[in-house]
């Protein structure tokens, strides 16, 4: 019994470092210009794990990156059901919103919206640094 209790606990650990590897090579393949080749990574991840909000939210920013808002869209509107991470696809929606000039009711600051545009876009690149994004 504790033998089976050990191998499960090995194979959840491995599948967890993949997910986080998995993560890591998108943001290489971002970072090196290789959009298509992330986002075929970030589709495998949610697929094999579809309550990564992260993932959904990484490949929001491809497709906006690429200028495919409805993708991007619908990415971060999935990645707004993930139990995991969610909340990041409310500052793609909010980016989004905030290209097309509309008022970003996703942004989970509402205080924001007296900030010029500009100052928004500074606050929201500012977040993706800080989390490593960018």
């Amino acid at each position: 019994m504790n033998k089976f209790k050990i191998f499960g606990l090995v194979l959840l650990t491995s599948v967890s470092v993949s997910q986080a590897q998995d993560i890591n090579q998108a943001k290489k393949a971002i970072d090196a210009e290789k959009y298509e080749e992330a986002k075929s990574i970030l589709k495998s991840i949610l697929q094999a794990k579809p309550s990564n909000g992260m993932a959904s939210f990484i490949l929001g920013n491809v497709y906006l990156t690429q200028s495919i808002k409805d993708s991007a869209r619908i990415s971060y509107e999935k990645g707004l059901t993930a139990s995991e991470s969610a909340r990041f696809n409310h500052i793609g929606l909010g980016q989004i919103d905030l290209d097309n000039n509309d008022i970003p009711f996703h942004l989970p600051q509402l205080s924001l919206l007296w900030l010029p545009k500009i100052c928004v876009k500074k606050i929201l690149k500012n977040m993706y640094i800080s989390l490593g994004l960018i």
